[in-house]
C-alpha cells in the first residue's frame, strides 16, 4: 500500500501510462525486492516508521523505502522511496541493540531542521538564495536547466514549487554516523508551457 508523495507520483504515472495503455504495459514485469537491510528506530506512540534499504530487479541502485503505521490497527503504508547507487548510501548510526536513531523535526542542531526541508527546498527551487544545499543534479543542475527551458524562441514555462507536510507527507529522518541526519521528505512542483500558435 502506498500513501504520501510515493503514492501521489505512482498514481499520477499509472494515470498518464493508462493514456497510451489502456490495457496495461505489455512489457511489465514484477518488481522484485531482495537483500533487505531494515532500519528500525525505537519508538513511541504512534505513527511509526522504519526504512526498508533493498536491493531490485531495476537495475543497481539501492532501493529506500519509508513505510510509516499511523496506528495498531493500520496498515502499514510506503510514503517515500530514494534510490542511491550502493557506495553512496550514508552510514545510519545503529545503537548497541542495532536500532537506527529517529531524529526529530526540529530542534536537533543540525543546518536545517527536518520539518523545515521541504518549504526550504521549494524556496531555493524558486530563487536560488540559500546555501544550505550541495550542487547537484536536484539542484543547482535542476535551476540551470529550467533557466534553459523557461523562455525559449517558440514558448513560455512556469514553474511553481511548493512545500508539502503533514499526514503522509510528515518528513521523517534518521541519524547517520558523522551526526547528520538522513532525511525523506515531499514537496509538490507544477510546470505550465504557453507555445507559440502554430508551433
Amino acid at each position: 500500500i502506498e500513501a504520501g508523495p510515493l503514492g501521489e507520483i505512482d498514481t499520477a504515472g499509472v494515470r498518464a501510462r493508462h493514456v497510451n495503455n489502456p490495457g496495461g504495459n505489455p512489457s511489465f514485469k514484477p518488481l522484485v525486492l531482495s537483500d533487505a537491510r531494515f532500519l528500525i528506530p525505537e519508538q513511541r506512540g504512534w505513527p511509526k516508521f522504519f526504512v526498508a534499504d533493498t536491493a531490485t530487479n531495476r537495475g543497481d541502485p539501492r532501493w529506500l523505502l519509508v513505510f510509516r503505521r499511523a496506528g495498531p490497527e493500520q496498515p502499514w503504508k510506503a510514503d517515500f522511496l530514494a534510490m542511491a547507487q550502493p557506495g553512496q548510501l550514508p552510514d545510519v548510526a545503529l545503537d548497541k541493540d542495532g536500532h537506527a536513531q529517529a531524529v526529530p523535526l526540529a530542534g536537533t542542531g543540525l543546518l536545517v531542521q527536518p520539518g523545515q526541508l521541504s518549504p526550504t527546498y521549494a524556496s531555493y527551487l524558486q530563487d536560488g538564495k540559500g546555501a544550505v544545499f550541495a550542487a547537484g543534479a536536484s539542484t543547482t543542475q535542476l535551476r540551470d536547466s529550467r533557466k534553459e527551458h523557461m523562455t525559449t524562441a517558440n514558448s513560455v514555462t512556469q514553474y511553481a514549487d511548493l512545500p508539502a507536510g503533514g499526514g503522509d507527507f510528515t518528513p521523517v529522518a534518521l541519524r547517520t554516523k558523522d551526526g547528520g541526519a538522513l532525511v525523506f521528505f515531499g514537496t509538490r512542483h507544477q510546470a505550465r508551457s504557453t507555445y507559440r500558435e502554430g508551433y
